[in-house]
């Protein structure tokens, strides 16, 4: 199954947001300015390396699905993905970000990760949805955590940035469990 192919389900609207099929053509302009951001660059951030990806080679691997949020008025205000999407052992590593500064601490972040947790598993087919995140992220980690996310390890001085070393704590969504 090619995870190009599974966009067929979307959009999604919620209560207060849609997530769409990403759109190169009208996506990109924002997501350049986003990226400017060093909150977002985390998005981009690889805790396996420590390296910024770049979010063209990310967005063009047939292994990567991206989504964008909007509000209900179709304004774009950030990104998810599914990277590395396993159809064989059903599994793949979720990211998430409001881009547009004015629209986060807001409710969008997890309103959008609901969303796309049931598309991830409902649509993909996917049984686990992991997160690796830095272990100073609290808002992330206590986000994760009410979306049913479960600490699986915690990987210690796995990447350094910008000189300090830190932690990266796995967490997963499990479909059944």
């Amino acid at each position: 199954m090619n995870a190009a192919n599974n966009s067929k389900s979307l959009p999604i609207k919620g209560k207060n947001l849609i997530i769409r099929k990403y759109d190169e053509k009208t996506d990109d302009k924002y997501i350049e300015k986003w990226f400017l951001d060093d909150i977002s660059k985390l998005f981009l951030l690889s805790t396996t390396s420590a390296k910024i990806k770049n979010i063209k080679s990310l967005i063009s691997d047939e292994k990567n699905i991206f989504a964008t949020i909007t509000t209900l008025d179709k304004i774009p205000i950030g990104l998810l993905a599914i990277l590395n999407v396993d159809y064989h052992n059903k599994k793949g590593e979720m990211r998430k970000l409001i881009g547009d500064a004015n629209f986060r601490g807001k409710g969008f972040a997890k309103e959008a990760s609901i969303l796309w947790i049931d598309y991830c598993s409902n649509v993909l087919g996917l049984n686990k949805i992991y997160i690796n995140t830095i272990d100073t992220n609290i808002k992330n980690i206590s986000l994760n955590r009410q979306l049913g996310f479960h600490i699986e390890g915690l990987l210690k001085k796995e990447i350094v940035i910008d000189g300090v070393e830190h932690d990266v704590l796995r967490m997963a969504y499990f479909k059944n469990l």
